[in-house]
C-alpha cells in the first residue's frame, strides 16, 4: 500500500443499503496538516427484502448471499482493507456507561460486558462487544469518570459480515475486517468534519435521525462524541420532548446548544419544527458532502443526509 488510508462502508435500513467509499489521503505526522478526504464512491442498493433485517437479527433468511454480491459488485476494484458498517441503535445493544477514572483496559471491559450482558437477550450467549471511550466527566465530589460507549452484537451476524467483506481481501491482503459503528457516532463525526473550529470554545451541537417512528440523537460538544440516543417517536411529533428529555439527563442546558441538524431516510425541512422552537436554533441538513466540498446542483441537500450515516462511519 502507499501510505494512503481508503475506506468502505455501507448503512442498512429497510430494503436499502447505502454505501460510501473514502481515501482519507496520506498518513500525516503531528508536524503537518492533514489532507481534506476525498469521497470515491458513493451510492444506494434497493432490494426486495429488508435487508437490515435480514443480517443483523438472529431469525429468519439472511439472503447473505445475495447481499455479498452486491458488495462485491459496488466495491470491485476498491484498495479499502476493510469495512465499516453503520448500525441504528434500536439494532444491537447500544448504551454509554460511566467508569472510574484509573480502572484498568482489562477491568473495564469486563465491567462493560457484564453490564452489556444485563441489557442483552441472555438466550444470546456468544457475542462481541466493543467499548469506546468518549469523554471524561468530572463529578460534583471531584471523582472523574471515563464514559465508554458499548456495543454488542451476537457472533453469528459478525460472521455474517466477515463473510461480506471478502471481497475486500484482495486489497487487504489478508482476511478483510469488519467494524460496526453506532450511527449516532457516525453523525457525531459528520458533525465534527463540518465544524473542525468548535474545539476552541467546545459548543454544543444536536443532530435528529429521522427514521419513520424512531428519532435518533446525537450529541457533539466542539468536535467530541457526546452522547447517541435514539427513541420510539417520530422527531416532528415527540422529538421535543424526547430532546428536551435527553438535555436534562446530561445536565446541558438548551441555550448551550448552538447548532441543531436533521439527518436520515425521512428527514425533510420542518420535520424538526417543534425541536426547532424548543432550542430557538433553525434545522440544518447534515449533509456529508459539504465534508468533500461537493455540491451537486440539483440535489435536495436534505435528501443527501441520509449518507451522513455512512460516510460518518468511515471519518471515525
Amino acid at each position: 500500500m502507499d501510505g494512503t488510508r481508503f475506506r468502505a462502508g455501507i448503512e442498512l435500513y429497510g430494503r436499502v443499503m447505502r454505501y460510501a467509499e473514502v481515501d482519507l489521503g496520506p498518513r500525516k505526522n503531528l508536524a503537518q496538516a492533514a489532507e481534506a478526504p476525498r469521497l470515491l464512491r458513493l451510492g444506494a442498493c434497493d432490494f426486495d427484502f429488508d435487508v437490515a433485517e435480514a443480517l443483523l437479527d438472529l431469525a429468519g433468511p439472511t439472503h447473505l448471499d445475495t447481499v455479498a454480491t452486491a458488495v462485491r459488485e459496488i466495491f470491485d476494484g476498491s484498495r479499502a482493507e476493510a469495512l465499516r458498517v453503520a448500525v441504528h441503535p434500536w439494532r444491537a445493544t447500544s448504551f454509554f456507561s460511566p467508569l472510574p477514572e484509573g480502572t484498568t483496559p482489562a477491568g473495564s471491559l469486563e465491567q462493560l460486558k457484564q453490564e452489556a450482558a444485563m441489557l442483552s437477550d441472555a438466550a444470546v450467549r456468544s457475542v462481541r462487544v466493543r467499548a469506546t471511550p468518549v469523554r471524561i466527566e468530572t463529578m460534583p465530589d471531584g471523582r472523574r469518570s471515563h464514559w465508554h460507549h458499548v456495543l454488542r452484537l451476537p457472533d453469528s451476524v459478525h460472521a455474517r459480515f466477515a463473510h461480506i467483506a471478502k471481497p475486500l481481501e484482495a486489497a487487504a491482503g489478508r482476511e478483510a475486517a469488519h467494524e460496526f459503528v453506532d450511527t449516532t457516532a457516525a453523525a457525531a463525526a459528520v458533525m465534527a468534519r463540518l465544524h473542525p473550529d468548535d474545539e476552541e470554545d467546545e459548543p454544543f451541537a444536536l443532530a435528529l435521525g429521522a427514521y419513520g417512528d424512531r428519532t435518533e440523537f446525537a450529541l457533539c460538544r466542539g468536535t467530541t462524541w457526546y452522547h447517541g440516543h435514539y427513541a420510539d417517536a417520530a422527531a416532528h411529533t415527540d422529538g421535543a420532548y424526547f430532546c428536551a428529555a435527553l438535555l436534562d439527563r446530561l445536565g446541558v442546558a438548551p441555550q448551550r446548544v448552538r447548532r441543531l441538524y436533521l439527518y436520515g431516510d425521512a428527514a425533510e425541512p420542518g420535520m424538526a419544527a417543534l425541536v426547532s422552537e424548543f432550542l430557538g436554533r433553525e434545522a440544518e441538513p447534515l449533509n456529508p458532502l459539504r465534508i468533500f466540498n461537493l455540491a451537486p446542483p440539483d440535489a435536495d441537500p436534505f435528501a443527501l443526509t441520509a449518507y451522513a450515516p455512512g460516510i460518518g462511519a468511515l471519518l471515525r
